[in-house]
């Protein structure tokens, strides 16, 4: 239990932190409305974060189901496992508390119909916690893999895939082009996607999240950090980050909505060594796996049987999501516009 003296420390840490962070993100001026809530108010929302209201555990946080005054939201923490790790080993959890930071500064700068809703945040806790305006109903990656589906939720058809592919692409195209600064998410994958009560797909996990400086189209990056599986292969080699980044990241998300599998399980089950043989620069992905080999594969989907010409689209998007250099790959806003030209097509 925390001392008064010690919330007031973090307090006032947290505060000098978001604004030494919104003026790095030239967002000093953006309208913060968010709501400051105590920590025995989570506390009590989450029934002292009990498992049974765990939504996900990725990385070092973890997402709640909660009701605040009546109403459904979400509540991300630190993990207690990852805070107790970063001072077991001698260091701080400084990452921990600076990846929350930003997460505050880019959701309350920022507003889009498939992009989590800020409603407040702790910041009398040691790394703050944060409040979505979200009655969450699993992830994207829970409700797509068959081994992953929550008890009582339902497996996403094809349909419902491609929709979400799209406005997913569509919130990423508005963090690159048409938020107040550029930014690059770094963390796209199914994970950080949750749906809520409708089945609308909303991107939240932006603690990676950096922004792009005003007429240039990549920033450094000392860290390379994220999911293996989805971080950018140029931007580890460079280390750089552009939206670029976040279109390769998508390459991938595609192909897990594709199979309804991770990345890691093609591996186990073909014997595959996608990530070495992508990693080593041995050829573009379209000339690793066969398009009419995922095709075949996804084509058992549900409602995706018999819509070969989709599945085939579909896959040809995601290689080039996934081709190596950047300036290759097409841009958000015309992967949404050929996911939702995808949609439109009758098998």
């Amino acid at each position: 239990m925390l001392g008064r003296g010690s919330k007031t420390r973090f307090l006032r840490r947290n505060r000098r932190l978001i604004q030494e962070k919104q003026a790095a993100f030239s967002m000093g001026g953006s309208r913060n409305t968010s709501q400051l809530f105590t920590a025995a108010e989570l506390e009590e929302a989450t029934d002292r974060y009990h498992p049974r209201r765990l939504i996900k555990l990725d990385g070092s946080h973890e997402l709640y189901r909660a009701t605040l005054g009546g109403q459904a939201v979400s509540v991300k923490r630190a993990s207690p496992e990852a805070v107790r790790n970063c001072q077991g080993n001698g260091g701080g959890v400084e990452h921990l508390v600076e990846g929350m930071v930003t997460e505050i500064v880019v959701l309350s700068g920022v507003g889009h119909r498939n992009v989590a809703k800020l409603l407040g945040c702790c910041l009398e806790t040691q790394v703050p916690a944060l409040v979505y305006h979200l009655d969450s109903h699993g992830t994207l990656q829970g409700r797509a893999f068959a081994g992953a589906c929550p008890s009582g939720a339902d497996l996403l058809t094809w349909p419902s895939r491609l929709r979400a592919a799209a406005e997913v692409a569509g919130a990423l195209h508005y963090l690159h082009r048409h938020a107040p600064v550029t930014i690059v998410h770094r963390d796209v994958k199914p994970s950080s996607v949750v749906l809520d009560e409708q089945g609308v797909p909303k991107l939240v996990d932006f603690s990676l999240s950096m922004p792009i400086p005003p007429n240039q189209t990549e920033a450094g990056i000392d860290i390379i950090a994220g999911n293996i599986y989805y971080i950018d292969p140029e931007s580890s080699s460079t280390c750089t980050a552009s939206e670029k980044s976040d279109v390769y990241s998508f390459g991938m998300l595609l192909l897990v909505l594709m199979l309804g599998k991770h990345p890691s399980e093609w591996e186990e089950e073909n014997g595959f060594p996608l990530l070495s043989r992508l990693g080593s620069g041995e050829g573009e992905i379209a000339e690793l796996v066969g398009r009419d080999e995922l095709v075949a594969m996804a084509s058992g989907m549900g409602e995706a049987e018999g819509k070969v010409e989709q599945l085939w689209e579909f896959a040809d998007l995601a290689f080039e999501c996934l081709r190596r250099r950047g300036e290759e790959r097409p841009t958000m806003k015309e992967t949404e516009r050929r996911l939702r030209e995808i949609s439109s097509l009758m098998p």
